[in-house]
């Protein structure tokens, strides 16, 4: 059966009901099959989003673009790697990127990691440049989820007990040693849970200096000495590509922009250019500066500049493949430069502190350094649009207000800070179509969906998935944009996080072996080029013998009658009934909920059978 759509008029009050077929829901019409099911509204109340937007009964992605409030600062002095609060400061973990005792005490020798990626779920990336004449190396750390290296149902990471103060590296973190003797980091050597690999690639004396993530969340690593790029598979850490010979171009930093071309610094006078939907160089743009960081828009690309004498950035016009300088009041040498959420610039050097300009070269503000500390060696911009400032020689960060530039506050780091890459991901984020995710978990033995702070962990029936759909509105379906849905199921809370998501593929079964009575749905919207994306309303999944698009139809229409008034809650959606724990097997609709479900089609529905 097909479905129309609900939909709101324009001008018109409470939700509007039609389609082609009628619908009618009774007591004695539900199957016993277990179910689940998710409303737009239930994302917002239940989820954890990031990047969405939930208005009207429908999940959309966001005007602009943001991150999560995370920041990811490598630690080169001790070859570690931290994550920070944005929103406190507080170090919430800390993580060793390669055996503590093999490594050494300076930013300049040793792994020394100092490049990060992060990609669109908030995962980091981090490159160990080895200055040991090792082969470089990039690990994986999860945000969210995790992997049970120990095989004990236990999560063993890093966590900072106190709340209070940096992490402490003898008790709070999760110890890696070389347990097979072979001087690298091996699968077997892992211990942290929210590790998920960790690779060796290239060639000894490589040094590891370039890091960034590509618009399919894969990531290319540039080798300054080697001089060539290889790119690697986001989720495996397999080698994809590579060596991408660079000729003269020594690369020293990425930032791949929403067309799919690599911008690489170089830390001399030129700048690198590989596409990466091909994997060919494209070029080297050279200049009379030196360049370190790099930051990228949609017409220009902007490399700090490290000489002394001249402005604090260039701009290089993708179009006319010119350079020009257009501040020339400058007196630092600049490493770190990042763009802001409204295309201002943000630069910091060797006299300290940060200053906030234009495209153009106009000054916005100007903010002096904060007591203890001194230069900068990377600026960053969190989902707030604030500024962080890393202070390399201090072993502290410090944060400051985007609007205006007012101190907020210095914090403690590891030894060495060294991140003047997009340690946040908010620079990667704003470049291309605009994308948010959004995640809930739901007790498919009940029905009922769980605060994402839920500690629970009780088992039941493990509950085998078979079919699942979608809907969404079929009135505003923009060309260009597009949605994926993955899902992970067990048989407990804790066990739920150590799951790999599967892909819901849109027409088709659930995968094969897909059970477990709690679920945890992910939905990510990409908008087109107008930033614009589809709208979702629902989300169903029942077992064997359950009639999915019959379960979606009562969700949505008891999101719809809450929201006329008509239904036991005054929420905008039915999501109440979870809140209360009570099960939505066998229900008995009101009769103003069926009268207005007479004659009901639901929008465009996608069914997986």
């Amino acid at each position: 059966m097909r479905y129309g759509s609900r939909s709101r008029r324009k001008g018109g009050a409470g939700w509007a009901l039609w389609g082609t077929g009628a619908l009618m829901l009774t007591a004695g019409s539900m199957t016993h099959a277990s179910q689940i099911s998710i409303t737009a509204q239930d994302f917002l109340e239940f989820g954890n989003l990031n990047g969405i937007v939930v208005e009207d009964g429908q999940m959309r992605v966001g005007d602009r673009a943001t991150t999560f409030p995370i920041m990811w600062v490598a630690n080169a002095g001790e070859a570690s790697v931290s994550k920070i609060d944005t929103k406190t400061g507080q170090e919430l973990a800390r993580y060793w990127t390669f055996f503590p005792d093999q490594a050494q005490t300076s930013a300049w020798s040793g792994p020394a990691p100092s490049r990060t990626a992060v990609d669109s779920r908030g995962n980091v990336y981090v490159a160990n440049r080895h200055f040991d004449n090792r082969k470089p190396s990039v690990m994986k750390v999860l945000n969210q989820d995790a992997v049970d290296h120990a095989d004990d149902g236990q999560l063993n990471t890093s966590v900072n007990v106190s709340g209070e103060g940096p992490i402490d590296p003898d008790t709070e973190m999760m110890p890696l040693e070389d347990t097979n003797s072979t001087g690298q980091v091996d699968p077997e050597d892992l211990r942290d849970d929210r590790i998920r690999w960790h690779v060796t690639v290239g060639n000894e004396r490589d040094l590891g200096r370039s890091l960034c993530i590509d618009n399919a969340d894969n990531i290319w690593l540039g080798m300054y000495n080697g001089r060539t790029y290889y790119q690697l598979d986001g989720d495996t850490g397999e080698l994809l590509q590579g060596p991408i010979e660079t000729g003269s171009h020594t690369p020293y930093g990425c930032l791949v922009d929403g067309d799919g071309m690599l911008w690489s610094a170089s830390h001399t006078s030129n700048l690198g250019q590989l596409d990466t939907n091909t994997g060919e160089w494209v070029a080297t743009h050279s200049h009379s500066d030196s360049n370190y960081g790099i930051a990228v828009g949609e017409d220009y690309v902007f490399p700090s500049n490290q000489s002394s004498n001249a402005g604090p950035f260039l701009r290089f016009n993708k179009k006319t493949e010119e350079f020009d300088i257009p501040v020339d009041d400058n007196n630092m040498a600049v490493t770190g430069i990042a763009l802001t959420p409204n295309g201002n610039l943000v630069v910091g050097g060797g006299v300290g502190g940060i200053t906030k300009y234009t495209q153009d070269g106009e000054l916005v503000w100007e903010a002096p350094g904060q007591e203890g500390t001194g230069a900068v060696r990377g600026v960053v911009v969190d989902s707030e649009g604030d500024i962080w400032a890393i202070h390399l020689g201090d072993h502290k960060i410090s944060k400051f207000s985007g609007e205006d530039g007012d101190p907020l506050g210095v914090f403690p780091a590891g030894a060495s800070p060294y991140t003047y890459s997009d340690a946040t991901g908010l620079g990667t984020r704003q470049l291309g179509n605009l994308r948010g995710v959004a995640r809930v978990v739901v007790d498919g033995q009940e029905n009922r969906l769980m605060l994402p702070a839920s500690v629970q962990a009780q088992g039941g029936d493990e509950l085998a998935w078979s079919t699942s759909c979608v809907a969404f509105d079929e009135d505003d379906i923009p060309e260009g944009a597009s949605t994926t849905y993955r899902a992970r199921a067990a048989n407990t809370i804790g066990q739920l996080e150590f799951q790999d998501f599967q892909e819901i593929q849109i027409n088709g079964a659930m995968p094969e072996g897909f059970a477990g009575r709690y679920v945890e749905l992910e939905v990510q919207l990409t908008g087109n080029e107008e930033n614009v994306s589809e709208r979702f309303l629902g989300f169903a999944m029942v077992t064997e013998g359950g009639d999915c698009e019959q379960v979606l139809a009562q969700a949505l229409g008891d999101a719809v009658a809450d929201d006329s008034g008509s239904g036991s809650s005054s929420s905008s959606s039915g999501c109440s009934v979870y809140a209360t724990g009570s099960s939505r097997l066998d229900p008995v609709l009101p009769f103003l909920v069926l009268a207005a479900l007479v004659g009901m089609g639901l929008s465009r529905w996608r069914a997986n059978v």
